[in-house]
């Protein structure tokens, strides 16, 4: 493994990244400035590449989206040049994500098959895994059951295959959860239910508090959709006294949109607005204008309907300004593929050159300089 070549002090901050990453943000932002500093001192595209990786999935932990956009396409051109195949799978599946929460599908569904592409070519399976079931969500959302469950599918096969992997139990149960809500979206009661029976039985108790929250909101949908309105209303009340205000937002807003829309189609107005007044000092942080767009119209929905003239104005006012801006990050989101794309290809040709110059310095090596002859190897 490349790693093995750097020195103690070098080792030590690799493991503390990949160890805190997720849960301590100061001290891991810390060791990635070290890391990258150390990467461009020495040349080191392997450190470089590492290093950005991980600062940027810092800010996407901290649901800090512009930081995020802004170090991810250096970190992928890095990445590319040493040949960092997992990670760079892992930072087109997050771009996914990301131009899926800014309401650009297509673009999202590119990066995911970008992401798709590498793991084919390198055999990187879990995170094809991940990337199937991103796929196989995306699908779902846009009304494409039969592709949704294709790719849900493709990635249940590969898990059922290894259940002794550690996020065998994580990875069950969001692909059960997609594949009830495909049944339930065609009315296919039965056989959302006995997906939800799997889960409870099998996987719910290995999961985390991400994963509860997303069955309860598909379980309330499901019973909604059911007309069974008792069992709707339980999960209602269980989501509603697990809200909190600490989670990774874009790993499950749109599960939450949807559930606040099932709140107000159902006139549970308490619980609408805990969750609105939950989530949106979240949407703002990650100032994904997108998301703010989303927010806002549930709580323009909610003016008109109750008659709150002033605060439907003003929010009227406010989605205007925010869908302009949002035409412009739109266009900027583009700029930013091609952009990415044209750093790649730097990459490839660094990676080809270099490549290309060990491999010369290789049949150096094995000839003799006066002959011409290949030397002889003891």
């Amino acid at each position: 493994m490349k790693r093995k070549q750097y020195n103690e002090d070098i080792k030590q901050l690799i493991n503390n990244i990949e160890q805190y990453c997720s849960t301590n943000a100061e001290l891991s932002l810390n060791n990635c400035c070290k890391l990258v500093e150390y990467g461009r001192e020495n040349d080191d595209v392997y450190l470089l590449g590492f290093g950005y990786y991980h600062m940027a999935m810092i800010n996407y932990y901290l649901n800090d989206g512009k930081l995020f956009l802004e170090t991810i396409p250096t970190a992928i051109r890095y990445l590319e040049e040493s040949g960092q195949w997992d990670l760079l799978a892992r930072s087109y599946n997050i771009l996914g994500i990301t131009a899926f929460n800014r309401g650009n599908e297509p673009i999202a569904l590119d990066y995911y098959f970008n992401g798709l592409s590498y793991c084919r070519k390198y055999d990187i399976p879990e995170v094809r895994v991940i990337l199937n079931v991103n796929c196989g969500a995306l699908y779902l959302r846009s009304g494409c059951y039969s592709d949704a469950r294709k790719y849900l599918n493709m990635a249940k096969d590969y898990m059922e295959s290894n259940t002794q992997h550690e996020q065998y139990h994580t990875y069950m149960m969001c692909i059960y959860v997609n594949l009830a809500r495909c049944e339930t979206k065609e009315s296919n009661f039965a056989q959302a239910q006995e997906y939800f029976d799997i889960i409870e039985n099998k996987h719910i108790s290995e999961s985390g508090y991400l994963d509860q929250l997303g069955l309860l909101c598909a379980k309330a949908d499901f019973y909604h959709c059911k007309k069974d309105f008792a069992q709707r209303d339980k999960c209602i009340t269980q989501i509603d006294n697990a809200l909190c205000d600490d989670i990774t937002l874009m790993d499950i807003f749109d599960e939450l949109y949807m559930h606040a829309k099932l709140l107000f189609d159902c006139g549970k107005d308490e619980e609408f607005w805990n969750l609105i007044d939950t989530i949106e000092p979240m949407v703002k942080s990650v100032n994904i204008t997108y998301m703010l767009l989303k927010e806002l119209a549930l709580k323009i929905k909610y003016y008109r309907t109750h008659k709150i003239s002033a605060d439907y104005l003003k929010s009227a006012g406010l989605y205007f300004e925010l869908s302009e801006r949002h035409e412009e990050e739109s266009k900027n989101m583009v700029m930013n593929i091609l952009n990415l794309r044209s750093s790649l290809e730097d990459a490839n040709e660094a990676r080809r050159k270099a490549e290309k110059e060990n491999k010369i310095l290789s049949v150096k090596s094995e000839t003799d300089q006066l002959t011409s002859l290949f030397n002889r190897f003891k």
